[in-house]
């Protein structure tokens, strides 16, 4: 009996643990903490979005912001003004990607709190048009509505600070996107028609 109520409580409680455990039963219910991820986000691209644009990472994961088509900063902020740069906060700074690059501009930012973080681009009219994410969102609506506070705001404010994290680059074959298809010049003549096929002579 005493085996079996142990049994129990054991399972219990293994149960109950946070998410950033894991159970080895192969080792007897050994407990161990889970490796730290390096959590790809992608900054741009042919929409002016983050993607994902909500992520649960844990302490001592490393979000890695990859920038993509654009020029774009990932800048952390606040529901109340989330347009605005968060006073100590984390700032990429303006990290751009052109057409032909072969490296991928990345800002390498470990969490270190797993409380709700409010990130925008502070480039130009994107914050308004919905450019945000959340890192740890207490819930799905918290990002709508984030989304709907955005677009609520008339302006970007921009920071000068570059804090938080780590620039760096990373080979666009192991970024996690593919580029937007290269836009054509101004001005620049569309394609030729193919030619026409020969006619088959008569008989």
């Amino acid at each position: 009996m005493k085996l079996l109520f142990s049994s129990f409580l054991f399972a219990t409680t293994s149960s109950a643990l946070p998410n950033s455990f894991s159970t080895l039963t192969a080792t007897g219910g050994l407990i161990v903490p889970r490796a730290n991820q390096l959590i790809p986000v992608v900054v741009g691209g042919p929409q002016d979005t983050f993607a994902p644009n909500s992520v649960v990472a844990a302490l001592g994961d490393v979000i890695q912001f990859q920038f993509s088509n654009g020029n774009h900063t990932a800048t952390q902020s606040t529901p109340e003004a989330p347009c605005t740069p968060l006073a100590g906060g984390i700032n990429s700074g303006h990290i751009p990607f052109q057409d032909g690059q072969t490296d991928v501009g990345t800002f390498n930012m470990p969490v270190t709190s797993v409380a709700p973080m409010f990130i925008y681009c502070a480039t130009g009219p994107h914050c308004q048009e919905g450019q945000i994410m959340i890192i740890n969102p207490a819930n799905a609506q918290q990002v709508v509505d984030f989304v709907k506070a955005a677009q609520g705001t008339t302006a970007s404010v921009d920071s000068a600070t570059i804090s938080g994290g780590t620039a760096g680059k990373v080979t666009l074959g192991t970024a996690a996107f593919v580029p937007a298809p290269a836009k054509a010049a101004p001005g620049a003549a569309p394609p030729a028609a193919p030619a026409p096929a020969p006619s088959a002579p008569a008989a």
